[in-house]
């Protein structure tokens, strides 16, 4: 993992990318993916053939779905900040 993180910032660096603009651009992608994240273990976690009688319960599920929305938010948030960032 170290050196695949490495690579890419050699290849970023090599190829003429700012640093900052490659953070923006990380930034951004995690606010793509974290959602979707979210969703996806929220999904998994009500899944009674994979885990029985360890499923959520209402009140876990009402506490994942305000996470999931906190997590849609700051999603959203962070690729309007990277947009705003990169036309300024």
């Amino acid at each position: 993992m170290f050196l695949s993180v490495m690579a890419i910032g050699i290849i970023s660096s090599g190829l003429g990318f700012e640093p900052l603009d490659v953070l923006l651009f990380a930034q951004a992608l995690n606010g793509l993916i974290l959602p979707f994240v979210s969703i996806m273990l929220l999904v998994i976690m009500n899944n009674k053939n994979r885990l029985g009688h360890y499923v959520n319960h209402w009140k876990m599920n009402l506490v994942g779905g305000v996470i999931v929305l906190v997590c849609i938010f700051l999603g959203v948030y962070s690729i309007i900040d990277a947009i705003m960032s990169f036309i300024s």
